[in-house]
């Protein structure tokens, strides 16, 4: 099955309530609570001149490179944003939300044991932390150790923060596992807690559709075509109906 690739952009969006509670030098949550997805709907950290900390802060400070590298980072540009993390954490060592993204931008670079070792980091010093327990079982599906991948998955379903991304995870890695019951009910589940959640769907609809369920296949493409209304999206997900019902096609890439 082709759907493997996961967007990290929203593992940057939630530590957001992070920077914000360090430019008002207040001491950050002993977990995230926002919401989000791994493809993610939560806000991207706001830019420059919206009015918000992130337009106020010296940018030469821990802050202000850690607004650099968030930025870097949704831009695509890995490099520069683990250089921007690096710098915060060399100017202060205990600003834990620079691990967790630096910990993704190595993710999106397939750097898994470097991602490891920054969610590592943070989980050292803020046990049980949300963002940082999805985010290294995104790195051990990685890396296919995926007890360890269940591990942590497992123990962000317990301590709160988006549920519904750690449904998602953890549904991604018993589809890599080839656990499709396991994968549906987990998938299900992530769409309970977020009904207009596309991913969910669209991951869901291939299990269908490759145990011959046509019609729950059928009506999960067409709940994707709904809520994401991107052209690769809709011409992949035509193109997995077309298959589905058995019209020839060429076969499109997984967006």
């Amino acid at each position: 099955m082709k759907l493997r690739a996961i967007s990290y952009l929203s593992l940057v969006m939630l530590v957001s309530a992070l920077f914000v509670a360090a430019c008002d030098n207040q001491p950050p949550p002993t977990a995230i609570t926002s919401g989000g997805t791994p493809a993610p709907s939560t806000a991207a950290p706001p830019s420059t001149g919206t009015g918000t900390p992130y337009a106020t802060v010296d940018p030469n400070s821990p802050e202000g490179h850690f607004k650099s590298g968030s930025d870097a980072y949704t831009l695509g540009s890995y490099d520069a944003a683990i250089a921007e993390f690096t710098k915060v954490l060399e100017m202060k060592p205990d600003f834990i939300a620079a691990y967790v993204n630096r910990g993704s931008a190595y993710i999106e670079q397939g750097q898994y044991d470097k991602a490891i070792a920054d969610f590592d980091s943070a989980l050292k010093s803020q046990p049980g932390m949300f963002a940082a327990l999805y985010g290294r079982g995104l790195a051990y599906r990685g890396k296919k150790d995926y007890d360890k991948a269940l591990a942590d998955f497992d123990e962000a379903v317990k301590v709160g923060g988006d549920q519904a991304s750690a449904y998602y995870g953890r549904g991604l890695v018993y589809e890599d596992k080839v656990e499709l019951d396991k994968a549906i009910a987990d998938f299900d589940k992530a769409i309970q807690l977020k009904p207009d959640y596309a991913k969910a769907y669209l991951h869901r609809a291939e299990l269908y559709a490759a145990r011959g369920q046509k019609e729950e296949a059928l009506a999960d493409y067409q709940k994707v075509l709904q809520l994401n209304k991107s052209a690769e999206t809709q011409e992949f997900v035509q193109t997995a109906i077309s298959k589905l019902l058995g019209t020839p096609v060429e076969e499109t890439p997984t967006p």
